[in-house]
């Protein structure tokens, strides 16, 4: 922002440049409007900036430049923040920044629905710290946090809230009370009766029976033995005659006439023939040679890139000129500004 001046009525547009600490200022941009605000975008997080204002009529003539207002811009939001519950404790976590004027990180907490507590500053923190655990909390609550990175000058951007809930305490375990055993009770054992014994009965004994005595027995008269009979001597019998052998002539058997059998019920229906398909063979489908590869000579190839090669050289012999040119322009317009700039965190 900046004040019009009062000399001029006809002011119908204004130019402004800046440049970041040590580099160049930039060329002169048009801020497309006569208003005394202008927004600059497209500048890096944590970094030192100094601005120039003109004030212009019919886009033509320019005045002298303001005189210089310096600043800083403000950290980039930590990226990666998220917190996670523990044992009345919660672990916070991000990811570094790269911005080297980050000097440490600062979060803050609420509780349920509650509003957000005052920044608090990471103990120890650093541009390079990544975490930090929170404790003191109270068990089975759910909080809330937010970080920002800070440097000397200015605060960075909020994250936006990560939750984490609490372990809960742990419930006690009752102790079960021993269940009394109950007493046996001894079983009465049966008294036995006496087995009363059996009186034996007398055994009857036999009364012997008189045994008769034998008679006695005439022997026998002995019988004669007869004179043996000679045999007589045998006759000898006729050689046997051989007796031709008859050859037997097979009778044929009677040929059986098969009797049809009778048909029950109406007769059975032919059972169709199922003629199976024929199985269609694919054709292959013939496939193309491969192409050719194509040789490029070396020699073809070195000369490309010593052509590649030769043109980069002399583009960047181009930018070269080009940017001393600029800088030599711009060092002239800025001999006197840059006499009495030296930067000051505020």
């Amino acid at each position: 922002t900046w004040t019009a001046s009062p000399d001029v009525e006809a002011v119908d547009g204004h130019q402004y440049r800046f440049r970041a600490f040590g580099d160049p200022y930039s060329d002169w941009i048009d801020t497309g409007s006569a208003d005394t605000t202008y927004t600059v975008t497209g500048l890096a997080n944590g970094l030192w900036y100094s601005f120039q204002v003109r004030a212009g009529v019919n886009d033509l003539d320019y005045g002298d430049p303001t005189n210089i207002a310096r600043d800083y811009t403000i950290p980039a939001v930590p990226a990666g923040f998220a917190a996670q519950g523990g044992e009345r404790q919660a672990t916070l976590t991000w990811t570094p920044t790269t911005n080297g004027t980050v000097t440490g990180y600062q979060y803050r907490q609420k509780s349920g629905v509650g509003q957000f507590g005052p920044w608090t500053d990471v103990p120890g923190s650093t541009r390079l710290t990544a975490s930090y655990v929170v404790s003191g909390l109270d068990e089975g609550r759910e909080y809330a946090f937010r970080l920002r990175a800070v440097t000397s000058a200015k605060n960075g951007a909020s994250t936006d809230a990560a939750t984490a809930t609490t372990l809960a305490a742990p419930t006690p375990t009752p102790t079960p009370e021993p269940t009394p055993e109950p007493t046996p009770v001894p079983t009465p054992v049966p008294t036995p009766e006496p087995t009363p014994e059996p009186t034996p009965e007398p055994t009857p004994v036999p009364t012997p029976e008189p045994t008769p005595e034998p008679t006695p027995t005439a022997r026998p008269t002995p019988t004669p033995m007869p004179t043996p009979t000679p045999l007589p001597t045998p006759t000898p019998l006729p050689t046997p005659t051989p007796v031709p052998t008859a050859t037997p002539t097979p009778t044929p058997l009677p040929t059986a006439t098969p009797t049809p059998l009778p048909t029950l019920g109406p007769p059975m229906r032919a059972t169709p023939t199922v003629t199976p398909t024929p199985t269609v063979t694919p054709t292959p489908t013939p496939v193309p040679p491969p192409a050719p590869r194509v040789q490029v000579p070396p020699e073809l190839i070195a000369a490309i890139v010593a052509g590649v090669v030769g043109a980069l050289l002399l583009l960047l012999l181009l930018c070269a000129l080009v940017r001393r040119r600029r800088r030599r322009r711009a060092a002239a317009q800025d001999q006197d500004a840059d006499a009495s700039e030296t930067p000051s965190p505020a």
